[in-house]
């Protein structure tokens, strides 16, 4: 029985091969590049620095002004609601809400606007699917006053009934 190695006929096989190996190699090069993970310069960080002194302004305004984002998010769909409530607790209605909401190991946010309702709350959309501590980036204009707030979001894994 002849070897197929005797001939040198497969030479070109392993050069075709390697060199397809190489292309393998660049396309999840290029793609881990490009793709939104990993350490990255934060969106528009020249920018807020630059404005220190007015976000260190507005912070104190909020806290002053006592108004609560807080964002719920449901363990059974990650659907998540943000409730807006004044230094009372009572809802406030119809403000025009921004939300940025970061997830865990990422740099780009899912960003929301809308506009709460009579209970204060509006729905986000999409649900929060990745698992995890998200950052809220939250922005609040209602009657004249603009209120922010920053906070943590724990976004639980997703919970799977077991049947038998």
């Amino acid at each position: 029985m002849r070897s197929p190695f005797k001939n040198g006929r497969h030479w070109p096989l392993v050069i075709v091969a390697m060199l397809l190996g190489n292309v393998c190699i660049c396309a999840v090069t290029v793609y881990s590049a490009l793709s939104d993970g990993g350490a990255r310069v934060e969106r528009s960080y020249a920018s807020r620095e630059l404005a220190w002194d007015d976000s260190d302004r507005q912070r104190a305004l909020s806290a002053a002004l006592g108004w609560s984002a807080t964002v719920d998010v449901n363990p059974a769909d990650n659907a998540a609601v943000l409730t807006l409530r004044d230094a009372e607790g009572r809802p406030v209605r119809s403000a025009r809400v921004m939300a940025e909401l970061v997830p865990p190991g990422r740099v780009l946010p899912v960003v929301f606007i809308g506009q709460t309702g009579r209970d204060g709350s509006v729905m986000l959309e999409p649900r929060l699917e990745r698992p995890g501590a998200w950052r809220a980036r939250v922005v609040a204009d209602a009657v004249g006053m603009r209120f922010t707030s920053e906070s943590d979001v724990i976004v639980a894994e997703p919970q799977v009934a077991l049947t038998r």
